[in-house]
């Protein structure tokens, strides 16, 4: 064997024991084969309102099923309600509804005042304040049961933190 095919079987040899195999940083999910396309991550971000990598997520995890995905960002969402709920919240807006002789005031906090001028939180608080002119009384059990556009005022309360990210 010359020089030159030494030299040559030794550099082949140390690039590849050096060098990174193809699966190298690879990530793994829980479906081997499944794309999501970016057309599924928009149709599910414009239906939840949830940030893009979220919506990937639940599309991976649900193997590109764009309602059971949206199932598991709702269900996702109320985990993360439960857990910012302890938190405080000092801004928000104070509402009032009067309809037929009855009037309501009712206040909705918020985190920041951010949040407290976004669009989804005034309709939000708004629709409380409706809500809030079926209910009998100064009780907050009932106002938090009562109807807000076919679900209970907790439920839009608890999708809303899912989506605005705070309580």
């Amino acid at each position: 064997m010359n020089k030159t095919a030494l030299l040559f079987l030794l550099s082949a040899s140390a690039t590849s024991a050096f060098a990174p195999s193809a699966s190298f940083g690879a990530r793994s999910s829980t479906s081997l084969n499944m794309a999501v396309t970016t057309a599924q991550i928009k149709e599910l971000r414009d239906a939840t309102g949830a940030g893009m990598m979220d919506c990937k997520k639940a599309l991976i995890e649900t193997d590109g099923d764009v309602e059971a995905a949206n199932d598991f960002l709702r269900k996702s969402g109320l985990v993360k309600a439960d857990k910012k709920a302890s938190r405080v919240a000092a801004e928000g807006k104070i509402v009032v509804a009067n309809e037929g002789g009855k009037a309501v005031m009712v206040e909705v906090n918020c985190e920041t005042d951010f949040v407290a001028k976004d669009e989804n939180f005034l309709s939000f608080a708004d629709g409380v304040a409706k809500a809030a002119l079926s209910v009998d009384g100064d009780d907050i059990d009932a106002l938090l049961k009562a109807d807000f556009d076919g679900e209970s005022v907790e439920e839009k309360s608890k999708a809303l933190v899912a989506k605005i990210g705070e309580n």
